[in-house]
């Protein structure tokens, strides 16, 4: 039941009529209520597309130029249609590289013996995103990385070049990217990541959120953010270069510098920030498990620990809205891996009274039976307890699956939400 979503006509004729291509259906298959906000939020921004041009577009404004790699001359092309690109260096990257992780070094990249490839006839012929400054993406946005150099790929990556000036700009791109918050509005967003294979086609990239620090309201201060995210990855370029380096540990720690960064340009909130680390840690790691990776940590058994961080999350953000009332929310969880479920109780108490948080039932059993037969008397029918919130008293049980997914933070403040309708629409009809 709590995976069952209601999508209106309404809502898709309305998706049909926007620019962009269909997204209902996927935001409603991964996200919350409270991700579709935030989603809305970003989307208000300009778009990438405003600033990068396609191949195909031949009159056009826009600096920056997006397109794949070549595609060589296979064995079932006509080799009478094949074409000779020259290419402005020998330098070559294959799609499956790991140094495409961030930045890239020239002594990273392979020769060409020739600086010129022979292609198909439907491939690519824009040697331009061949040049540098560019970011150069996977079609699976597995691997980003900036380059200011020239170097050439195969169709299995894309390149976003642009002119010299647009430099740390274009390093600031390549940072978004591969970003917690840029995964996280291209897996929302995106047709096939989350569903089917993790691939992101063009248009999904483009219509990213991407404004130039001129169009937002405090332009010095974005720009400051740009150099400043640039500065990172020249430093970090630069450190990877030197013999004996740890490159994967280089890219971690420069990482861990911009993630802040990237947040602050995109004025991303603590409580937003809440729903970017739920996707990236919990909810893109289940999608495809291997062999490898087993472990599905949306349905793995939620810990004490997770459960406790939940239940912390939910009374922050209920006392945090009545925070000048004169009432406050204490709660304390427990949990049966047996029984696959967990259960939060509520409570609410005068703001100054010392009263200790409510001490959660240690049969679970018993007081799912309980709770069951007031919605019996209730409903006049029988319900499985579990998945729901029951109000008895100034006691609130949240019953829940013990799923990992139905624990995250993200969960915690979707649950607030409701609990606070629930309380609003029953004091709109005069009951306590």
């Amino acid at each position: 039941p709590e995976d069952r979503r209601e999508i209106t006509l309404q809502e898709v004729l309305s998706d049909l009529r926007a620019e962009d291509a269909p997204q209902v259906w996927k935001r409603h298959f991964w996200a919350t209520p409270r991700d579709w906000r935030l989603i809305d939020r970003l989307s208000s921004y300009p778009r990438l597309r405003d600033q990068v041009r396609q191949a195909r577009e031949r009159i056009s404004e826009k600096p920056w130029l997006i397109a794949e790699g070549f595609q060589p001359v296979g064995k079932n092309d006509d080799p009478t249609k094949a074409t000779k690109l020259l290419l402005s260096s020998k330098r070559f990257i294959e799609a499956t590289s790991s140094f495409l992780s961030l930045f890239l070094l020239p002594n990273e990249c392979d020769r060409l013996p020739v600086s010129s490839v022979t292609v198909r006839s439907g491939s690519n012929k824009q040697t331009g995103v061949f040049c540098g400054p560019h970011v150069i993406i996977a079609k699976g946005l597995t691997r980003v990385a900036f380059t200011d150099f020239d170097v050439s790929f195969r169709h299995a990556l894309r390149g976003i070049s642009g002119p010299e000036e647009d430099s740390e700009l274009l390093a600031f791109l390549a940072a978004y990217l591969r970003s917690r918050l840029g995964r996280y509005l291209l897996f929302h967003t995106s047709t096939n990541w989350g569903v089917y294979r993790p691939e992101v086609h063009v248009q999904e990239i483009l219509r990213l959120p991407f404004p130039l620090p001129d169009s937002l309201p405090n332009p010095k201060a974005c720009w400051k953010i740009v150099r400043k995210v640039a500065a990172i990855v020249r430093v970090a370029a630069k450190q990877a270069s030197k013999p004996m380096c740890d490159r994967q540990d280089i890219v971690r720690a420069a990482t861990r510098d911009i993630e802040p960064l990237i947040d602050q340009y995109f004025d991303v909130l603590p409580t937003e920030k809440v729903l970017v680390e739920d996707t990236a840690n919990t909810i893109i790691p289940s999608v495809q498990p291997t062999l490898k990776r087993r472990a599905v940590q949306t349905i793995i058994h939620a810990d004490d620990k997770q459960r406790d961080v939940y239940t912390k999350r939910l009374c922050a953000t209920l006392n945090g809205w009545s925070k000048r009332g004169g009432f406050v929310v204490k709660g304390k969880q427990s949990g049966s891996s047996e029984l696959g479920v967990g259960i939060v109780v509520l409570q609410k108490s005068l703001r100054g009274d010392k009263v200790p948080p409510p001490t959660p039932p240690s049969d679970l059993l018993a007081t799912m039976d309980d709770l069951r037969d007031s919605l019996k008397h209730k409903l006049n029918t029988f319900e499985l307890v579990r998945g729901i919130k029951v109000f008895k008293g100034d006691l609130l049980y949240v019953i829940k699956s013990i799923g990992r997914r139905f624990w995250t933070e993200s969960a915690a403040l979707n649950d607030a939400d409701e609990i606070a309708g629930s309380i609003l629409t029953q004091a709109s009809k005069g009951t306590e």
